[in-house]
């Protein structure tokens, strides 16, 4: 497996980049001997390791050693590791500053570029030495994510603060090829040769069982789990290869050389890959049904390396969500072992997994979390026409179009309506994007009571049986015979069928937002109509300074920000009344002590505001920019809080356009210039370079040719 990842890493970088990588950055720099022997076999020059996972260097001439294994390796050069069989071979290793490294990912360093920068100057070393790399290694989330705004300050860092400083970037590559290691280094093995990383002072324990390392959760939990599906996903790991090399061997020349070289279909799933792929490893010529079980094995062992995901064992509960995903991992790997090979792989690893025991009773253990977590999930091809036939209830769809990684085919349709009963037949053909399995498949869908769903799908067999079937369930629909229906479903399909908890989770949320949609209004009303009848005792509360009962309270927000949200259109710009009304909702809400929900405003301005600036970018406007003005000033004057992020960006996108442009800026004029200016300034925007044309346009007089008078001048 680490041989096979490594060669899917280089291919990875190689598809995104165009060369070949000279380093490897290690999931966790987890590192022991062999890995770095894998390394070195398949061409690595380089790797990042943390400090700590040292154990002593030397000059490479000298023959005595100094014990590094505190943490006080030099961060500031590189280091030769050589194999240890003798034969010379090696891979340089850099050693990230671990104070630095840990104040840019747990401090705030990222929040200002000058103090990033001075506490990359304080790294340097007081002998003033030319060849010295300060050498940071952060979680790349680290930037933005973690930290907000902290991609723009590590782009300001590296633009502005660190030229300015006299301090040059580079990269581990660049640095040795112009400083080659003097000095060589020994890794520490770990417990058992296992190895060390850089997250777990244990060495590798924490993704093998309870070493006290954890994530979040009540101080009593534990993670004895760990080691349990640690061993459960083993098990299953080395049965899924045996089935894999079993199976295989039917169909490739070397199966093991064609899971290495499977990553070309990984990267691109084009039919064209697909049929590279089996001309070079396939054994023979195959048969499309051949090839579907070549995939279904090469998926289940990318499957199987997917399961060793790391968060899996990082945090505190075997029922959190990076734990569920590496189980879901092991259960398609099964799903795939199943349908290649008829291998019964899910109960002897249900059993294994079952001694997983979880910190919450309602799981009780990794079986527990299986069952409600991991198999509602498991998706199939006809849990795809399910989908389909649902959310087709809600939507248009194309005669072809895709769902995630499936290819679907509407060949026949049919919806009608009794009563509160719905109810929908067809016929569809599915493809897996993945795998290349397709099944054709009838469906009937019944909807009824407005949240019950029954859909049922089997595959087609006959256009003349399926044709019947459609006629007797509409006839028995519109002669109001639903227990015909039934009986006909039930003949034709059994007791098996899909409902609303099936559908794929990224679409519950909207299906049941359009579900709830008469509910939610009819509340609304309800909420308007209470509110206006005790309107006057709602103000006496307010006059008082009382604080209103919980009931009216509820009703109130909801009528008071419904009535907000209601103000903010594009016509608020234009109608002073409509900004009054708003801001007088606003005054009630603040000394009556209620709470106003403000989030669909914030949406509406800020797409509004989005949108504007991009338009602004791609042609100059005086109209778009005084709107844009608006919408910020009003958010501000409202305490609507709008995302100024995208529109700082686009901000910056103009400025660069303005500089480089000469036709945009043609259309510009001075009172233009400054109106973007003061845009700038709503924004958050600080112009402080003397440099910039927004400064030299103002300074220059030859630009103010389109503006008679006299020259109109604002500090930066």
């Amino acid at each position: 497996d680490k041989i096979t990842q490594v060669k899917w890493g280089i291919e990875d970088f190689k598809k995104r980049f165009g060369r070949f990588p000279e380093g490897l950055w290690l999931p966790e720099t987890a590192c022991n001997d062999e890995t770095m022997e894998v390394l070195v076999d398949e061409g690595i020059k380089f790797t990042i390791l943390s400090p700590h996972q040292a154990q002593k260097m030397k000059r490479i001439s000298d023959p005595q050693w100094t014990d590094v294994s505190h943490g006080n390796i030099d961060p500031a050069r590189a280091y030769r590791y050589f194999l240890n069989d003798g034969s010379g071979r090696h891979i340089d290793a850099f050693f990230y500053d671990g104070p630095v490294s840990k104040s840019v990912a747990f401090d705030e360093l990222v929040q200002d570029a000058r103090i990033f920068a001075d506490r990359l100057e304080s790294a340097k070393s007081l002998d003033g030495k030319l060849s010295e790399i300060i050498n940071v290694a952060t979680d790349g989330e680290t930037y933005g994510h973690h930290k907000t705004y902290g991609d723009r300050a590590l782009a300001y860092l590296v633009k502005e603060e660190l030229p300015r400083r006299g301090i040059s970037m580079t990269n581990y590559a660049e640095f040795l090829e112009h400083h080659p290691p003097e000095f060589e280094v020994k890794i520490k093995s770990g417990d058992d040769n296992l190895g060390t990383s850089w997250s777990c002072p244990h060495g590798i324990k924490r993704w093998t069982e309870h070493c006290g390392c954890r994530g979040g959760g009540l101080a009593h939990w534990r993670q004895d789990w760990r080691k349990p599906l640690r061993e459960a996903l083993d098990w299953l790991r080395d049965e899924a290869g045996k089935v894999f090399a079993k199976e295989g061997e039917r169909y490739f020349k070397d199966a093991w050389a064609a899971r290495n070289g499977y990553i070309q279909v990984v990267l691109s799933r084009s039919r064209e890959s697909y049929e590279r792929f089996f001309k070079e490893y396939a054994r023979k010529e195959l048969t499309e049904k051949e090839k579907i079980t070549c995939l279904k094995l090469l998926e289940m062992q990318r499957n199987c390396m997917l399961m060793y995901t790391s968060c899996g064992w990082f945090f505190t509960e075997l029922s959190g969500e990076e734990t569920v995903q590496v189980i879901k991992y092991a259960s398609r790997a099964i799903q795939l072992g199943e349908s290649a090979a008829h291998a019964n792989l899910i109960d002897p690893f249900l059993k294994l997994l079952a001694k997983a025991k979880s910190n919450i009773e309602y799981f009780k253990d990794g079986q527990g979390v299986y069952d409600h977590l991991v198999k509602p999930s498991v998706a199939t091809l006809e849990r795809v026409v399910s989908h389909f036939a649902v959310s087709s209830l809600f939507r248009q769809y194309e005669e072809r179009f895709f769902i995630f990684c499936y290819e679907l085919q509407s060949l026949d349709y049919r919806k009608e309506s009794a009563g509160d009963v719905v109810l929908c037949t067809g016929r569809v053909r599915v493809r897996s994007l993945i795998t290349h399995e397709v099944l054709d498949a009838v469906f009937v869908l019944f909807q009824s009571e407005l949240y019950d769903f029954y859909c049922y799908v089997k595959p087609f067999n006959k256009v003349d049986d399926y044709e019947a079937l459609k006629e007797n369930l509409f006839k028995s629909l519109f002669s109001s015979d639903l227990e015909k229906v039934g009986e006909l479903n039930y003949k034709e399909f059994g007791t098996e069928y899909f409902s609303l908890n099936d559908l794929f989770r990224e679409e519950k949320g909207d299906i049941l937002q359009l579900l709830s949609k008469e509910g939610l209004k009819r509340f609304k009303e309800t909420a308007a109509e209470i509110y206006q009848k005790h309107k006057r005792m709602i103000n006496v509360y307010r006059m008082l300074k009382i604080p209103l009962p919980e009931e009216y309270r509820f009703v109130v927000e909801n009528k008071l920000s419904d009535d907000f949200n209601s103000l903010i259109t594009e016509e608020i710009f234009a109608r002073p009344d409509l900004f009054e009304k708003a801001q007088e909702i606003r005054i009630t809400v603040k000394e009556s002590g209620l709470k106003l929900n403000r989030t669909p405003s914030q949406r509406f301005l800020s797409r509004r505001l989005t949108s504007q600036m991009v338009s602004l970018l791609s042609e100059w406007d005086v109209e778009k920019l005084k709107d844009c003005y608006k919408v910020v000033r009003t958010a501000e004057r409202l305490g609507i809080e709008v995302d100024l992020h995208i529109a700082q960006e686009h901000y910056f996108d103009i400025v660069k356009r303005l500089e480089e442009d000469k036709d945009y800026l043609a259309c510009t004029t001075s009172q233009g210039i400054l109106d973007f200016i003061d845009l700038g300034t709503q924004l958050m925007i600080q112009i402080e370079k003397p440099k910039t044309s927004l400064k030299k346009l103002i300074d220059d007089p030859a630009f103010f040719w389109k503006k008679p008078g006299k020259n109109i001048k604002t500090p930066l």
